[in-house]
């Protein structure tokens, strides 16, 4: 059985990309506070959310996710308030691919995206190199 564990850059990556959607729609939000102040609770419950996802939940999301494969499948545990597990054969996957924006290429980090007949399934992003091996893994299981 082989398993991966998600990096602390990973855990990083997201909270740099939620920070800044939050930033901008905070400062979209902040525009709207020039016109009422009512506005203002609004704003300062949605900084709160904010505030809340990137130092409590993204942590626990990112420490209850585990990746291991098994005997050609793969299996995904993931989830804070609503667990899955999602397991899926090498013989059902259709094709694979890795993802990666600029920033997790900064990073050195790649997604994997798993598709099947009926299901997609997204490997957050891992180390580039896992994620190489995962590939060749699976293709080499392919060919048995």
């Amino acid at each position: 059985m082989q398993s991966f564990d998600l990096p602390k850059k990973t855990l990083t990556l997201w909270q740099i990309r939620f920070a800044l959607a939050a930033v901008l729609l905070l400062v979209a939000a902040a525009f709207l506070c020039k016109l009422s102040l009512y506005f203002l609770i609004p704003l300062g419950v949605l900084a709160l959310f904010f505030a809340f996802v990137i130092i409590i939940y993204f942590p626990a999301y990112f420490k209850s996710c585990k990746i291991r494969f098994l005997k050609g499948t793969v299996i995904i545990e993931r989830g804070v308030f609503i667990k899955s597990t999602n397991i899926m054969p090498f013989s059902r996957m259709i094709f694979s691919e890795l993802l990666s924006t600029p920033l997790s290429r900064l990073m050195g980090l790649s997604a994997v995206t798993l598709k099947s007949a009926r299901r997609v399934l997204i490997i957050p992003e891992i180390r580039t190199e896992d994620a190489k091996s995962f590939i060749s893994l699976i293709t080499r299981e392919e060919q048995l």
